[in-house]
């Protein structure tokens, strides 16, 4: 009876620790898979940002940013979110142009909670060229992703610059077709990067 129950116990120890090694190995590739999947935005997130100005148009993808939006010529395109139950529609992200240090232009998507911010920055960019004012005073501190934009967010971006008076060849020569989406890390939104706070 004594062996009978050493064998048992042995068994059972040796189920247990394949379970254990099972287990392991699907947390490590469940965790592997995170990290490809969010394009290693736990690890984006300790570095933290790097400053725009650091970074070469040709770097751009997918980069995790900080830049300063002190100067904007306008919101491009706005995305909205509608309450079903009320037929209610409320802007959750705005698109501005804003220039980048070498004297190109470009996208940054705002949160909702910044929105009024921008909107004010966009005043005293048109006060400042008209020369009301010396220099705008106000600015966000952009951190997300650069993002290369869509084609129907290209259109409207393009489309905004035209409205300006800038021509396609203008255009072509200082637009880059990137995105800074303010509150995402790699591909996903700041809130949804959980993993490390």
């Amino acid at each position: 009876m004594e062996i009978y129950e050493s064998q048992m116990l042995l068994l059972l120890k040796k189920k247990g620790k394949n379970i254990a090694i099972l287990r392991t190995v699907i947390i490590f590739a469940l965790i592997i898979t995170y990290f490809v999947y969010s394009d290693f935005a736990p690890i984006k997130l300790i570095q933290g940002p790097a400053p725009l100005e650091d970074i070469s148009v040709a770097d751009y993808n997918n980069q995790y940013v900080a830049a300063e939006m002190n100067l904007s010529l306008g919101s491009y395109m706005d995305t909205f979110s509608t309450d079903e139950k009320t037929n209610t529609s409320t802007t959750i992200r705005s698109a501005y142009v804003i220039p980048t240090n070498d004297e190109k232009l470009m996208g940054v998507s705002i949160v909702e909670s910044d929105i009024e911010l921008a909107n004010r920055i966009v005043d005293e960019t048109y006060d400042w060229w008209e020369k009301k004012i010396e220099y705008p005073t106000s600015s966000i501190e952009v951190k997300g992703t650069l993002q290369k934009m869509d084609d129907e967010e290209y259109r409207y971006f393009v489309r905004s610059m035209e409205y300006l008076g800038y021509t396609t060849e203008e255009i072509n020569g200082f637009a880059i077709p990137y995105v800074l989406k303010q509150g995402y890390i790699g591909k996903l939104n700041e809130n949804a990067v959980v993993f490390w706070e």
